[in-house]
């Protein structure tokens, strides 16, 4: 594990803790039994999480089923940020605004890119990363935008998000 204290740092400020796998392998590429082990040696350090998502978004059948037996909730999201294709020059190459929806005003703007997809679904969950430099130093100013949009930030559990995602 790369930063046991943040585990704590989260547990103590009262937010969600979900389980992301252990290794971050694409699940496509595991047998059922190397799934539940990824799930399983997490939980271990993060204490019954509620919550799982699969890491590239990638779920199996096998797993969800097994998961939803274990009481997880399965999260994925709804706006991918592209931090990690943002990340290499502040600019997104063509072929990683196809993979992400970034358009062409915006491949050199990572808060509105996030801002207009956000926009476009009526809120929703973003994908970002916080080992990304990019994200954490945007983090501010694209709260600041999205409340300016008039869009209100919850966690998971909230009542009625949490009923859309059961």
């Amino acid at each position: 594990m790369q930063r046991p204290n943040l585990i704590a740092l989260v547990k103590q400020s009262g937010n969600l803790i979900g389980n992301h796998s252990w290794d971050h392998h694409n699940f496509h590429k595991l047998s059922l039994s190397q799934q539940q082990e990824e799930i399983t040696k997490s939980e271990l350090i993060l204490e019954h999480p509620l919550w799982f998502r699969y890491p590239y978004g990638n779920a199996t059948c096998q797993s969800n089923q097994w998961l939803h037996q274990k009481g997880y909730s399965i999260a994925g999201w709804h706006v991918d940020s592209c931090d990690w294709a943002f990340e290499k020059t502040g600019v997104v190459s063509d072929k990683e605004a196809a993979i992400c929806g970034v358009q062409l005003h915006h491949r050199h703007n990572f808060v509105e890119h996030i801002v207009s997809m956000v926009k476009k679904r009526n809120g929703g969950i973003v994908l970002m990363h916080d080992s990304r430099s990019n994200t954490v130093l945007h983090l501010d100013l694209l709260i600041k935008r999205l409340k300016q949009e008039g869009f209100v930030f919850g966690t998971l559990a909230d009542g009625a998000f949490k009923a859309q995602m059961k």
